[in-house]
């Protein structure tokens, strides 16, 4: 008998590869920003890190969880807006978690997203 599957040695295996990489690409991310910031700017080197690992955060969930590359470290992801960043990232995954948690799939049913307020 399996009591917790999700902490067999292949998947957390798996999970840490995909943490694994994901940083390194964050990591390749940042010294490249700082190189371009050093040759153009001088000593003075700014970055929105909340943004950077916001963008981490969002690809290692959509990986790990959703088999899915959001890809929004080395590029601007179509699911994360400038303004509202924090908020579209955590409506997805707040979306993502009722839907996988709901018993009865409503959203699938035609005019329930008029019923079901969302």
């Amino acid at each position: 008998m399996i009591i917790a599957p999700r902490f067999h040695a292949l998947y957390l295996e798996t999970m840490t590869k995909v943490f694994t990489e994901c940083s390194e690409k964050t990591i390749l991310k940042l010294d490249e920003l700082l190189e371009g910031e050093r040759l153009y700017w001088g000593n003075t080197i700014e970055l929105d890190l909340e943004a950077k690992f916001s963008n981490l955060a969002l690809d290692i969930i959509g990986l790990g969880v959703f088999n899915y590359d959001f890809d929004s470290i080395t590029k601007e992801s179509p699911v994360i807006k400038v303004l509202h960043e924090k908020e579209a990232v955590y409506g997805i995954l707040f979306e993502a978690e009722h839907r996988s948690t709901f018993s009865i799939p409503y959203w699938k049913v035609p005019l329930a997203r008029w019923i079901v307020p969302r």
